[in-house]
């Protein structure tokens, strides 16, 4: 009779821990993947690189900062005068020093989030910024000069065709080549003003940072969680393992359930909650910017977020699979012992 009620006993406390467990793993696997992740810069870093943010930045977001992305009324105009800039740009400015600028930046946004009563200003570093702003004033110069008038127009103007990949037809078309020069003259002006070698950024970083209020606890917490979830997971696991270990079958069992429940959990939570999610960040990191460094912000977030719970999936799913696997084996042990 005693037997028979230390038996339920220990299966009821088995239950229990495991349920604990389960949930403490859970908690653990959030945390972790938050922690090599959203707090983590080079997942920022890793995942510009996957979005191809520094060749948009070189042909969207630079070009459309100098040019207040609308540099003409007419539309044919202002994408032939688009076209030129963004060759300049290309030509002037190289893909290592915008990446060297972004990831010193996102350097700073870290420190940002994770002291963020400390007071620390986020400054965006130009360093060289006026040799290149020099090389496109002089390149835009060029590229004036080399578009004709449509009096000259009406000759062979190859030059243009190769550079720009247009063809001027004065009769047909529905821009004015002053009006294009005359635009490209006002983008020099104003990267001819252009003199700061650092921009202070701290306020939009802090309105950005402000959206997230909701998560604001939970980043500045998350080691606590991290490692409250671990010690509370070992300490149900060893408390299993101590009311099991006469039993190996059921020991096994008992150690396989937790880590089951938990990653499918996770896995399913990982699956839903991603499109919401990618909508959500969105959303709140819509900024008083312009729309092409909207976009490109847009463009990284779907990128984060998408590689976020990916690692969510990868993780529980592997989980889940070895679990089951350790729980096929238990079963087919059993029943060949049976025998």
């Amino acid at each position: 009779m005693n037997n028979t009620k230390n038996s339920k006993l220990i299966k009821t406390l088995t239950i229990c821990a495991s349920v604990i467990a389960s949930i403490s793993l859970v908690i653990f696997l959030f945390a972790l993947n938050l922690k090599v992740t959203v707090i983590n810069p080079d997942f920022y870093k890793n995942n510009l690189q996957k979005a191809d943010t520094y060749n948009q930045l070189l042909s969207t977001g630079i070009p459309s900062l100098i040019t207040n992305t609308k540099i003409s009324e007419d539309a044919a105009t202002n994408l032939i005068a688009q076209q030129g800039i963004i060759f300049i740009v290309q030509k002037a400015i190289p893909a290592s020093w915008v990446q060297q600028q972004t990831e010193n930046l996102i350097d700073q946004i870290a420190k940002f989030v994770q002291e963020p009563h400390a007071n620390p200003v986020v400054t965006l570093k130009l360093d060289n910024l006026n040799v290149y702003t020099s090389q496109i004033s002089d390149g835009l110069t060029v590229l004036e000069q080399i578009i004709p008038s449509c009096t000259d127009s009406q000759n062979e103007n190859s030059q243009l065709k190769q550079l720009l990949n247009v063809s001027i037809d004065c009769k047909n078309m529905t821009y004015n080549l002053d009006d294009i020069k005359k635009s490209i003259a006002n983008a020099r002006d104003q990267i001819n003003k252009v003199e700061s070698n650092s921009v202070n950024i701290t306020n939009e970083v802090q309105q950005a940072y402000n959206a997230f209020v909701t998560f604001q606890s939970l980043i500045k917490n998350i080691s606590i969680y991290l490692w409250t979830s671990l010690i509370i997971f070992i300490l149900m696991i060893v408390a299993i393992i101590y009311m099991q270990y006469k039993n190996t079958s059921a020991l096994i069992r008992s150690l396989s359930y937790p880590f089951l429940i938990s990653s499918i959990v996770v896995f399913i939570v990982a699956s839903v909650a991603k499109t919401p999610a990618t909508i959500l960040t969105e959303q709140l990191l819509t900024l008083n910017i312009n729309s092409s460094i909207q976009n490109i912000i847009n463009n990284l977030v779907r990128v984060s977020v998408t590689d976020l719970f990916a690692q969510l999936q990868l993780t529980s799913g592997v989980i889940a699979l070895l679990s089951i696997v350790a729980l096929v084996v238990t079963w087919y042990l059993f029943h060949r012992n049976k025998k």
